[in-house]
């Protein structure tokens, strides 16, 4: 436990990933000035939680803790340790969710008790300031339980809602429902979408279920007149339906195009609730993430009422069609493919100056030979992999320098990874990178190691810039990489040292291949592409009617 010092001694409930705790603690800096920080946490965390700035750790068994998981006798030595402050960092602002942790914080008698967000910083208030607000979720928390049911019947009474017949209309409306507005993939398709539609004198809107990792693709739409909304009632889910079907009804929308899974239940279901008469939806992962890392038990059968609630239903890649055939158990004729896309001229870099910049940025030699990939730091993208294929390259010989572009959750176990394998010396960590295209173009090699993907936008992004490639057949990157030799299976080791071996060992053959993926990607994926494909779908008395 820790000892008593001059600073302000605060115990952080590690109540979120460990990016969002990394946040707190910085806030926490920045709002006290110097703090000792210990964290309660799940066992296997001390190195992320020491790295994100936790100066002791203490460990509670079990996947949660709250006042009635953790043992008396931890909170009775907690209570000992007479903390300044106990923080609850929480991944979205949700108090009843969170009710079980800010239980165990009043719990133990500290004078303040403090929240932070990513949306919202960081709170610090009185104790006494917390006993209504904490009442009220206790209450509150059982009814949480009645969410999922409740949901279900929306879902039901949607299937049988009568809808308006669509009608050609001089500017057409159309929402677009998205999961959260922060980085991803399928947030830089929406804006693209979004803002075409809206150049046509279309009325387009956006409505965002919730605010966990903030507004970052908001800058995709600085030059659109495209408006953002986001939900009061999320995360109860059965309330969001209802104030997303009482929009919808208000403003009477001719479409709604729903993303990513959860949008896609809970949007097609307030669209036919209000009527609406065309929805489209669109799934841009493989079913894979439903089934391990972020399992529900209600997932499945959500997707398969949530299929037969829309008009149209999509995907962004080939292999996601059969996928999610199978899994929300509808025929894959139903299903449209819909690649991803991209504008070419947002990713217009000289490879030979990248190539020089990284190299200085990296304090290396002219000549070194530089592999690198960009994206989250998570388990499905599984970058464990791409440590131990760089750790056998240089087992067989060849000295190559790696870079990781990103951040998440898996920070710290990777860079302590990487240093377990012998790489704390040939692996860079650059965290998040508002330049990736350029350390993109800087490489020898793009490597990319997921597990699941839909079709990733780096992928194309790479092909766009003549980047050699190698990536495993998870998803659409066979869409996108035409040389086959190129991909290998997720997880194999051996097979992705030879895939890379051979890119890094034939550079004439690298630069052939890498020519002809870029070709494919400059004829085939666009955002202009993307977009036509997209208003295939919309109706057509829509599309034949007036656009002006």
């Amino acid at each position: 436990m820790p000892t008593a010092t001059a600073l302000t001694r605060v115990l952080v409930l590690r109540s979120c990933r460990t990016e969002v705790f990394a946040q707190a603690v910085a806030a926490l800096t920045e709002q006290l000035g110097p703090v000792e920080v210990t964290a309660l946490s799940h066992p296997g965390h001390v190195e992320a939680l020491t790295a994100a700035g936790a100066r002791h750790v203490v460990e509670v068994t079990g996947r949660r803790f709250g006042l009635v998981r953790t043992p008396w006798r931890t909170i009775r030595a907690l209570r000992r340790e007479r903390f300044d402050l106990v923080v609850v960092p929480q991944m979205f602002d949700d108090d009843v969710a969170h009710c079980e942790v800010r239980q165990l914080a009043f719990a133990l008698g500290t004078a303040r008790l403090g929240d932070f967000t990513v949306a919202r910083g960081l709170s610090v208030q009185p104790r006494q300031a917390w006993r209504r607000p904490l009442w009220h979720c206790t209450w509150r928390a059982p009814l949480r339980a009645l969410d999922v049911p409740a949901l279900f019947l929306l879902m039901a009474a949607a299937r049988v809602w009568p809808r308006r017949a669509v009608r050609p209309a001089i500017r057409p409306r159309v929402l677009h429902v998205i999961t959260t507005w922060g980085v991803g993939g399928a947030q830089v398709q929406l804006a693209s979408l979004a803002a075409r539609t809206a150049a046509r004198h279309w009325d387009v809107e956006i409505f965002v279920l919730g605010q966990s990792d903030g507004d970052f693709s908001a800058q995709h739409l600085a030059d659109a007149d495209v408006p953002v909304r986001y939900a009061k009632a999320f995360p109860d889910m059965a309330a969001t339906v209802l104030e997303l079907a009482a929009l919808c009804r208000r403003e009477r929308y001719d479409v709604v195009h729903t993303w990513l899974f959860l949008a896609n239940v809970l949007g097609a279901t307030a669209a036919r609730l209000a009527g609406t008469p065309h929805v489209i939806s669109g799934v841009r992962n493989l079913s894979l993430w439903k089934r391990t890392w972020y399992a529900r038990p209600w997932y499945r059968l959500a997707d398969t009422v949530a299929a037969r609630l829309c008009d149209v239903l999509t995907v962004n890649a080939t292999a996601l069609r059969d996928d999610h055939a199978a899994w929300a158990r509808v025929p894959a004729s139903r299903i449209h493919v819909v690649p991803n896309g991209l504008d070419p001229a947002r990713l217009i870099h000289d490879r030979p100056s990248a190539r020089t910049a990284l190299r200085h940025e990296l304090g290396l030699p002219s000549d070194a030979v530089v592999l690198g990939t960009v994206g989250r730091l998570a388990p499905e993208k599984d970058h464990e992999t791409f440590l131990r294929i760089v750790a056998g390259l240089h087992a067989q010989g060849h000295a190559v320098t790696a870079v990781i572009a990103g951040d998440g959750e898996r920070r710290a176990s990777l860079e302590a990874a990487a240093a377990s394998l012998g790489l704390a010396h040939h692996v860079r960590f650059l965290g998040t990178r508002s330049d990736a295209p350029r350390v993109l173009a800087g490489l020898d090699l793009f490597l990319l190691t997921s597990r699941i993907e839909g079709m990733a936008n780096v992928l194309i992004e790479a092909a766009m810039l003549g980047v050699p490639t190698v990536a495993t057949d998870a998803g659409g990157a066979a869409d996108v990489l035409i040389d086959t030799e190129s991909l290998f299976p997720a997880g194999d080791v051996a097979a992705g040292i030879a895939a890379t071996r051979r890119i890094l060992g034939a550079p004439r053959v690298a630069e052939d291949v890498a020519r002809a993926t870029r070709a494919h990607a400059l004829a085939a994926l666009t955002a202009d592409r993307n977009v036509a494909r997209w208003w295939s779908l919309y109706p057509r008395p829509l599309m034949d009617g007036p656009t002006s």
